[in-house]
């Protein structure tokens, strides 16, 4: 595990599949039950779709923030998650990433019929996609994070 103390209030625990290994489940495992406990929250970041490890993490946790795409992948996953979220019986809120590149209509019409709230919409900047991918071999996600956590 590796910890990075991004502020005053927000450290950011990762850890790493080992090579060879072909599910993330082990080191969310791990970090599930070696993180410190002096922390109020947890958040959980899986990887896209509906396989073993995101069942793993769904379960534990209080709240579900799912984030999806308006496209037939997208809403497939979606309706995976949201079914698995009320057999857990767990609170459940939508963002939709890249809102403007498709229909959203399926989207929307799924959280309506899980009676679920989207909370935010995020346009796609590809510029901005372009900008965070340049530097090789670091996600998106990493750059973006830490290009914020500077600000």
């Amino acid at each position: 595990i590796v910890v990075e103390k991004i502020n005053n209030n927000l450290d950011l625990a990762t850890a790493e599949l080992l090579e060879g290994e072909r599910e993330a489940i082990h080191p969310i495992n791990y970090l599930k039950n070696h993180l410190p406990e002096n922390y109020d929250y947890y958040i959980y970041d899986t990887s896209a779709g509906t396989h073993s490890e995101v069942v793993t993490v769904l379960k534990d946790m209080d709240l579900i923030l799912a984030v999806t795409e308006p496209t037939p992948f997208g809403a497939h996953d979606l309706k995976i998650i949201l079914e698995l979220a009320k057999q857990l019986g767990k609170k459940t809120y939508v963002i939709i990433n890249r809102y403007d590149i498709g229909d959203n209509e399926d989207i929307e019409n799924l959280c309506k019929d899980y009676n679920v709230e989207i909370i935010s919409k995020i346009k796609f900047d590809k510029i901005m996609n372009i900008f965070w991918c340049y530097k090789p071999r670091t996600s998106i996600i990493r750059n973006k994070f830490n290009k914020r956590a500077r600000l």
